[in-house]
């Protein structure tokens, strides 16, 4: 199970720097408001985790990796 579990993890992390490096390359931003619709689909899929907006932040940012990201990393994180 933790085999298969880091080479998820593995894989999806390359997938995140691909998507990065090509919304860099094509120049790809979002707006404000297209970032905090994102955050406002997430609180309203019905993920009882994320229930607010702040936990979302939190879900993506402090707790992603046990407390070895810096406190606003959820914002960034989901922004890139």
């Amino acid at each position: 199970m933790k085999k298969q579990w880091k080479e998820l993890m593995i894989k999806q992390i390359k997938i995140e720097f691909i998507f990065g490096r090509i919304a860099e390359k094509e120049n790809i931003t979002i707006s404000d408001d297209d970032f905090k619709s994102f955050v406002d689909y997430l609180v309203s899929s019905g993920n009882s985790q994320m229930a607010d907006e702040n936990a979302v932040y939190k879900y993506y940012g402090i707790n992603y990796l046990n407390g070895f990201l810096p406190r606003n990393h959820g914002k960034a994180f989901l922004a890139d």
